[in-house]
């Protein structure tokens, strides 16, 4: 009977296998007319709200790196021509827009590379070694590429990759400039390599360039009370105790205390109640290494529940604080 199940769950495995290879080549390689013609799997771009816009860091737009009109014919390429020349006349929707297309086609890009590694993993292909729970890891996995390509595949098929990444790092930067909240928190969670999975050289132009803003924006999020920025602050205020080395970001201004507890107070208001012993702890490492008075406390408390009772966009319901991810 064993042997049965575990025949069975091979079988099962390398249908899965096989689905997947098809899979990838007919997401990947999707005939030019239907891209054009379809736009159920388009990323949508959420209403943005103009009270985000930035302050603090120049709004400028940067737009030198343009995409390659050689290599790219896919409707990516067509949005981002127009929404580049729009973002260059100060349209804030069309930077947000921009960025957010060039971030759902830049993990489009990652989930048709991994996909190949994914289906050759020998967890799951060496019949020697026992299914347990391996089986059902892939499945998620696989599971999660798939649901990436098959929404973007409308937008991002066809594109090219380097493209995209030259893009998105740029639109990264400039929708960040114009404050829209989930552009600056991915940039400075992302840290200079400015994820997600980015490279492609200009390194050390990167890490100028973010020395440079992430104070700047990091204190916007906090200001605004943007729980991923807040996360941010966080481990760079505790982050020295688990380095050994310096780092090359060492010498930058540290975020602001007061703002980045008063930042995961409101958080607290809007998480699950199986959530809060986790920003508990958080809030008291921070103040352990970095005291707050009471009177500050008291303060940041009264903000934090105002700020909630608002109504506002940026204090909506979160559902898991736990595992972050920046870049969203």
């Amino acid at each position: 009977m064993k042997k049965y199940r575990a025949t069975s769950l091979l079988i099962c495995l390398f249908v899965l296998i096989a689905i997947s290879s098809c899979f990838i080549h007919f997401y990947k390689h999707g005939a030019p007319e239907l891209i054009q013609s379809s736009a159920e799997g388009s990323t949508a771009i959420l209403p943005v709200d103009p009270s985000v816009r930035s302050t603090q860091a120049d709004a400028g737009f940067n737009s030198t790196l343009a995409p390659d009109t050689l290599n790219d014919h896919s409707l990516w390429f067509v949005h981002a021509t127009a929404l580049q020349e729009s973002a260059k006349k100060g349209d804030y929707a069309a930077s947000v827009e921009l960025y957010r297309e060039s971030l759902a086609c830049r993990k489009f890009h990652i989930a048709v590379d991994e996909m190949p590694s994914l289906t050759n993993d020998r967890r799951v292909t060496d019949a020697k070694k026992p299914l347990t729970s391996d089986l059902e890891e892939f499945e998620n996995e696989l599971s999660r590429l798939q649901t990436i390509i098959r929404d973007s595949r409308s937008l991002c098929a066809g594109s090219d990759p380097n493209s995209v990444r030259r893009v998105y790092q740029e639109s990264l930067f400039n929708a960040a400039k114009v404050g829209y909240l989930p552009a600056v928190a991915c940039y400075v969670g992302a840290g200079p390599d400015l994820g997600p999975d980015a490279s492609g050289g200009n390194f050390g132009y990167r890490m100028s360039e973010y020395k440079h803003y992430e104070p700047i924006f990091t204190r916007e999020g906090l200001e605004k009370g943007d729980w991923l920025v807040a996360q941010h602050a966080f481990d760079v205020l505790t982050e020295s105790d688990n380095l050994m080395e310096p780092s090359t970001l060492d010498g930058r201004p540290l975020p602001d205390v007061y703002l980045t507890w008063r930042a995961l107070l409101l958080t607290q208001y809007r998480v699950p109640t199986g959530q809060k012993n986790y920003l508990d702890g958080l809030m008291q490492s921070l103040v352990a290494k970095h005291p707050l008075s009471e009177a500050d406390k008291l303060r940041a408390q009264k903000w934090a529940k105002s700020m909630y009772n608002s109504g506002s966009p940026l204090v909506s319901p979160l559902a898991d604080v736990e595992h972050v991810q920046y870049c969203q």
